[in-house]
Parts: structure tokens; sequence; C-alpha cells
């Protein structure tokens, strides 16, 4: 394909495909074999799947500029972006045969402010594991620079304050209580 191409309906190709424009499938895009592309492509309301027995997707710069590396955007564009709206996300999944896939880590960017706007994009990071069956953040990095460490316990709750707070089900002080121990710019806290 040389030049720009749109395709309004189901594209399946059998075989390699090479684009050296912009390739634009408004349906579903069906591939078997290779395909490059020297240009842009756009999907519209479309999944990208790549089913391989190792499946690896490769992003590579060829720009020498000390800046100018390789880029993965996830973008979300909305009317309004709300507190704790998702503006990307990173799944690690698994599924045996037979069975449906289920989160087993993940990684979600939030908004962290109910004003989001051009000059306040505070954003959390937020890190979630699954134990033997459910999925719970367990450490959050804030849009303020603090780093929580949960010890079992979702971090996302509140009430936590310092730079660096860590565990939240052991008894720092002796007193069969569940504390955690939170860090902060000038001191050190065991806190129920």
């Amino acid at each position: 394909i040389k030049g720009e191409s749109r395709f309004q309906n189901d594209l399946t190709v059998v075989g390699p495909l090479t684009s050296e424009g912009l390739l634009t499938s408004i349906g579903g895009f069906d591939l078997t074999g290779s395909f490059n592309l020297n240009g842009d492509a756009t999907f519209d309301n479309s999944n990208l799947t790549v089913i391989d027995s190792l499946a690896s997707v490769n992003i590579r710069s060829t720009n020498t500029s000390q800046n100018q590396g390789s880029e993965l955007s996830l973008q979300r564009h909305t009317g309004v972006l709300e507190l704790d709206d998702h503006l990307g996300e990173i799944r690690f999944q698994g599924k045996e045969d037979g069975s449906t896939a289920y989160d087993s880590a993940t990684i979600i960017a939030r908004v962290a402010t109910s004003s989001w706007s051009s000059v306040n994009r505070a954003t959390n990071l937020d890190f979630f594991t699954t134990d033997a069956s459910s999925n719970k953040c367990r450490m959050r990095l804030t849009s303020e620079g603090s780093l929580r460490v949960g010890g079992g316990y979702d971090v996302t709750l509140s009430g936590y304050d310092g730079a660096l707070l860590v565990g939240n089900n052991f008894d720092a002080d002796g007193t069969s209580e569940t504390e955690h121990i939170a860090i902060d710019s000038n001191e050190i806290q065991s806190k129920e």
C-alpha cells in the first residue's frame, strides 16, 4: 500500500502487508503474516491483539538525539476527568486452558485531584497485586512524591500520611494492636 489508505469495513490480509503511508481501519483488521509500517496507523474503536508463542511487541527509536527515545503513550480522551479516573493501565494476566483470564498484577495511573485542569494535572501511580483471590493496591506513588507501601492492605485508603508508609498489619510497639511505620521529613513514627 503506497499513500493514504482508509478501510471502512473489515480488512483481512493473509501474507505480508507493507504500508508506506497512513493506514486507517474503521472496521476489523485481521492479519496472518507480517506487518511493516512506514508511517502512521489508526485503528478507531478497535483492539490490537498479538497472538504467538512469544507474542512480543517491539518499539524501536532510531533517532540519534539524546532526548528522543521510544515512547509508549497511554492516553485518555474524555469530556471531564475526575478524581480516581484511570488514565491508563498495564495489566499482567494469567490464564489456563479452559478458564477465564484474571488480574494477577496491574499498574494504574489515576487522577489525584477533583479539579483537573491544564494547570492542575495531579496523578497517582498505583501498583496492584493479587493474593489468593483479591486484587489490591499494595503500593502507591502519590502526586506529592510520597511512596506508600502497604503490608497486605489497600494503600489507597484515607488516613495515611508521611513520605513512606510501611506495613499496616504488624505489631510495631508490642501492644498486640496493628500499626504501621510512617517516615516523613523529620521523624519515624509507629502509628495505629
